[in-house]
């Protein structure tokens, strides 16, 4: 079995239904994959009140890139209610793990942890994504990025572009499908020391060519100091 498929059995069996003193969490442990231009994934977990009223006192992520919203803090016997989680999956790849921790005022159970994983798919392969030239040497030949698309979805090479004008750029289709290949040349005016620390930016549009999303992807340049 993969390890990914691993990864879902475990987290199907641990999203059981938990009863904490007077909260019941519907799950406490979710499971989800990221879509491809999907930079803010909601997750909501669901619970209900048994027993005496219940006051969340606070929420407290594991993480800057997450936040938790309720609706309200204080709730009564038969009450149901939803903590949403935002994570920020920008700049991020693979399997994340999250955690939220819910205070509250139940002398039994005080905190609670939800538990989310996000599976984020690598929408643009970069290979490789660091090139460097020595600045000693007697020419500098071109070096080559190789660009892959890595989920099902339809995504289409918008521009790739360097931020100094020392490295040019050239981009060609590669031979397999959704493959490009990026070129990249330092450009030294005579005269000029040979050095530059270059950011290559590939811009993709994801889910169709008119109205899906841009998503910007960086590769690094640079020319070594000895």
């Amino acid at each position: 079995m993969s390890r990914i498929a691993l990864w879902l059995v475990s987290v199907f069996v641990s999203g059981i239904v938990v009863c904490e003193g007077g909260l019941q969490w519907e799950k406490t442990h979710l499971s989800l994959k990221a879509r491809p231009g999907e930079d803010i994934l909601r997750a909501e977990y669901a619970f209900s009140v048994t027993g005496n009223p219940v006051t969340i006192l606070r929420t407290e992520a594991t993480c800057g890139c997450t936040t938790a919203k309720l609706a309200k803090d204080r709730y009564l016997p038969g009450e149901t209610g939803v903590i949403e989680v935002l994570f920020d999956t920008r700049n991020r790849m693979g399997v994340q793990r999250k955690s939220v921790f819910v205070e509250t005022d139940d002398p039994d159970s005080p905190k609670s942890e939800l538990v989310l994983e996000v599976y984020i798919p690598q929408i643009l392969r970069m290979d490789p994504r660091f090139v460097y030239w020595d600045k000693n040497a007697d020419s500098w030949n071109p070096k080559t990025i190789v660009l892959n698309v890595d989920v099902e979805e339809s995504v289409e090479l918008d521009s790739v572009s360097s931020d100094t004008p020392q490295l040019q750029v050239d981009v060609e289709k590669g031979k397999a499908q959704g493959e490009w290949l990026v070129h990249l040349t330092p450009v030294i005016p005579e005269g000029e020391a040979p050095f530059f620390r270059a950011v290559i930016t590939c811009t993709a549009r994801v889910g169709g060519t008119r109205d899906g999303v841009l998503k910007r992807f960086l590769g690094y340049a640079f020319m070594k100091e000895y």
